[in-house]
């Protein structure tokens, strides 16, 4: 049996088309197309060395950056889709998840087991809060306006 991964054959947001690859990466027969969700709506890339990540993405995914309102944000084909900065709450990629009152979610949030690591905050686009859910994963939750 052959040892299957995935791999992203279209990386504009939203609208990942995920096919099956073979192990050596040449398309194999198309066993399954699956258009993924758009749960997401933002990443952020919280990073002790934000030029040094920025750099490293341009030379591994030739992603570019250019400046934001809120500092460098990296962007593919389609436009921005993710900001880097220092970390301050935890290093990493955080996902933003798109909520229609970021103050009732982080409540829940909370009353589901998970930690505050930011309060609500307000950003260029909208409100956030950060929390780690009961797993370890951090998220943020995210009102537009």
């Amino acid at each position: 049996m052959i040892p299957w991964r995935f791999f992203c054959t279209d990386l504009s947001w939203p609208g990942f088309v995920v096919r099956l690859l073979g192990e050596a990466g040449e398309a194999a027969e198309e066993r399954e197309a699956v258009t993924m969700s758009e749960a997401f709506v933002w990443f952020h890339n919280s990073s002790n060395k934000p030029n040094d990540s920025i750099t490293f993405y341009a030379s591994l995914l030739g992603w570019t950056h250019t400046e934001g309102p809120g500092g460098p944000l990296l962007a593919g084909d389609e436009g921005p889709f993710a900001s880097v900065s220092d970390a301050e709450t935890a290093v990493g990629w955080i996902p933003y998840a798109q909520v229609d009152d970021v103050e009732a979610a982080t409540r829940k949030a909370l009353s589901l087991g998970a930690v505050l690591l930011r309060e609500k905050t307000r950003g260029p686009a909208g409100e956030f809060a950060i929390v780690r859910d009961p797993g370890g994963a951090v998220v943020a939750l995210w009102q537009k306006g």
